[in-house]
């Protein structure tokens, strides 16, 4: 009986895309390591001249044409200072999710056999009849966050057996770690529209030579498409609270829930900064149930291709945080079947803390990739 189940979700064997895909990947190696920052400096040159033309066909100011030019400039060296580890990153996930047309450009024949399906897709919803393929897109969307260092015992009783015998939080000096609360407005997503907000700790894989990356503690979603396919494709536990809004001002971001009045949980985030990434891939990990449709369980690995434009990062800042109370107003718990997630927050201290950082980006877009094992 043939077996159906996309291959990037499938068990690793070795087979004939394999080998294909470790010569597309040594080839294109040179190619991202020269190609990238042509790339990024072509941007910021069209970028660059754009800003000239609008100077000169609209209203002349040389201050303002010389400072867009020096962020342009200052844009440019940051993202050339991290091309050469991010293009190393980008080969490693070609590595772990070869595109979907890799077959097609080396012509394997399929002549007198089905050919072999290439990348992944979920049917999703209560008739199990919506498409869902990965990777999956964010094409708009608005995302703020703050960290801060806690004590590691305290992110370590925050993960289930499965979770602490794979991974360990990760060590930041002085018995800490880093963990990170955040916001994000999805407009235009293949998620769908509506706002969500992250618990995230940084973790480390209990093998040699692993990279630290976010495990997420919780999610809450504003609205209910996402949680199948996120637990489905990647492992992620969401749970629905649609009473999730977020009000934009010229300096600032506020996610909340009910009218943001006393009681009700609330999150403000400085909105600033005029940097630009380009493909930053983010580490995520995850432990993954198994799903009918393929045979991965248990930790995985999983890439996020993330852009972004009118975004900052900063020491402390005016962040402001506010923790829900039930008795007052609306917390995350008044829904049914929600944890309290103000109860998590106040046992990491954060409502008593400074975060030690925080950034904001105003237009994200992205690629969240199929997870891999780990190993």
């Amino acid at each position: 009986m043939p077996d159906k189940r996309p291959p990037v979700m499938r068990r690793p064997r070795f087979t004939t895309l394999d080998l294909f895909r470790l010569m597309d990947s040594y080839v294109r190696a040179g190619e991202e390591m020269v190609g990238r920052p042509w790339r990024l400096t072509a941007d910021a040159a069209r970028r660059s001249a754009a800003l000239v033309e609008q100077g000169l066909l609209g209203p002349w100011s040389a201050a303002n044409l010389v400072q867009g030019l020096g962020t342009e400039y200052f844009n440019l060296l940051a993202n050339l200072a991290t091309a050469v580890p991010t293009a190393i990153e980008n080969i490693a996930n070609r590595l772990d999710n070869p595109p979907a047309g890799l077959l097609s450009d080396y012509q394997v024949p399929i002549a007198g056999a089905d050919p072999e399906e290439i990348g992944t897709m979920f049917e999703v919803g209560p008739a199990g009849d919506v498409p869902f393929t990965l990777p999956a897109r964010v094409i708009d969307a608005s995302q703020g966050w703050a960290a801060w260092y806690v004590d590691r015992a305290a992110i370590t009783a925050l993960l289930d057996a499965a979770t602490a015998a794979a991974f360990e939080p990760l060590d930041c000096g002085g018995g800490r770690s880093l963990v990170t609360l955040l916001a994000i407005d999805f407009r235009v997503s293949d998620f769908g529209r509506y706002r969500e907000i992250q618990l995230a700790v940084s973790l480390t894989p209990r093998e040699s030579a692993a990279e630290p990356g976010a495990f997420y503690v919780r999610i809450i979603v504003s609205d209910g498409f996402s949680v199948e396919p996120g637990r489905r494709a990647w492992g992620f536990d969401k749970d629905v609270f649609t009473d999730l809004p977020v009000r934009y001002r010229a300096d600032h971001a506020v996610f909340h829930t009910g009218d943001d009045r006393p009681g009700d949980f609330a999150l403000r985030l400085p909105r600033f900064g005029s940097g630009r990434s380009v493909d930053v891939p983010v580490v995520i990990y995850s432990v993954r149930a198994p799903d009918a449709a393929d045979a991965i369980a248990g930790p995985v690995r999983i890439v996020l291709n993330r852009s972004g434009s009118g975004e900052a990062t900063q020491i402390g800042g005016s962040v402001g945080l506010r923790l829900g109370d039930p008795a007052l107003g609306h917390c995350f718990c008044s829904a049914p079947g929600v944890g309290c997630l103000c109860e998590t927050l106040r046992r990491l201290g954060l409502d008593r803390a400074l975060p030690a950082a925080n950034g904001w980006t105003e237009r994200m877009t992205g690629q969240l990739e199929a997870p891999c094992p780990l190993g």
